[in-house]
């Protein structure tokens, strides 16, 4: 589950999410922060079920068509 903000009240991004170091043999690391697009991150999201499930709420998504599909012939 995500990390939990107390002064929003709301999920929160994990802390470290996104944050990288590029390293080539012993020297000091580049620090480089990773941002995903809308569009990755609607279809990139691994806690889809968590969403659904959570009493906070989900990030809008497309909708699934294979989801709609099992859930017209149930």
């Amino acid at each position: 589950p995500p990390a939990w903000d107390p002064s929003t009240g709301r999920e929160a991004e994990p802390p470290g999410r996104g944050k990288f170091l590029v390293k080539v043999g012993g020297r000091p690391g580049i620090p480089v922060n990773v941002q995903l697009t809308s569009t990755e991150l609607s279809i990139n999201d691994t806690n889809r079920l968590w969403h659904e499930q959570s009493r906070v709420g989900r990030r809008t998504a497309p909708a699934d068509p294979v989801q709609e599909k099992v859930g017209a012939d149930a």
